[in-house]
């Protein structure tokens, strides 16, 4: 194939035109534009979350004060109130990125009943963990800082959130355990515990001295 001078040259021509076209400016300006928009929203949001952080762990500590709760069920309520509302925060953040992206967040809600059912079976166990979760709560089967068994694990309660329950083990091991996986609770730490120690004796032991 031979590409003669001209034919570079038109083609050279056509690309130049089709790029003078192009506004650049207001390309330009958009972009900045979206940019900032997303930096002034990512600070307002980090901001809001601090400041809802900080009130909800105020608002807790004199609650504690003032309740006749424990401090272990105060610092449950207070763990998956913080879950709760860092959800919450980074809901309403993405949509505001999204629409700030021009993604018709509206519309993709609004079709969210065609692609529900399909998503649906996907969810099935993040919507088991948020509702054993919230039984577990409401039932207060355990708060952070006890001593539990849960199914073959065991250790410290160290965090009670939407999804997953953390138990520290004896071992240091930190265990994230689903809430849908939480069948059967065991609580060491709701009453007294009995240790039973066998101790050998002499067939002519007194009975009532070893009993003192």
């Amino acid at each position: 194939m031979i590409v003669t001078a001209t034919t570079v040259n038109e083609q050279t021509n056509v690309w130049l035109k089709y790029f003078t076209t192009i506004d650049w400016d207001k390309i330009v300006g958009t972009f900045i534009d979206k940019v900032l928009s997303l930096l002034f929203f990512t600070v307002l949001f980090l901001i809001l979350y601090r400041l809802g952080r900080f009130a909800l762990n105020r608002t807790f500590k004199s609650y504690q004060r003032r309740a006749h709760l424990t401090g272990t069920r105060v610092k449950t309520i207070h763990a998956l109130s913080v879950n709760v509302f860092f959800y919450l925060v980074l809901f309403f953040y993405l949509y505001a990125i999204l629409s700030i992206l021009g993604v018709p967040v509206g519309t993709l809600l609004a079709g969210a009943g065609v692609v529900g059912l399909a998503v649906g079976f996907g969810a099935q166990g993040f919507v088991n963990d948020v509702v054993t979760g919230f039984f577990i709560l409401l039932e207060a089967q355990f708060d952070v800082g006890d001593v539990v068994k849960l199914g073959t694990i065991s250790g410290t309660v160290t965090n009670v959130g939407l999804r997953t329950t953390v138990v520290k083990s004896s071992d240091g091991t930190v265990n994230f355990i689903p809430n849908r996986n939480i069948t059967i609770v065991s609580n060491l730490s709701r009453s007294n515990m009995q240790v039973l120690i066998k101790l050998p004796l002499a067939p002519s032991a007194d009975l009532d001295l070893v009993r003192k």
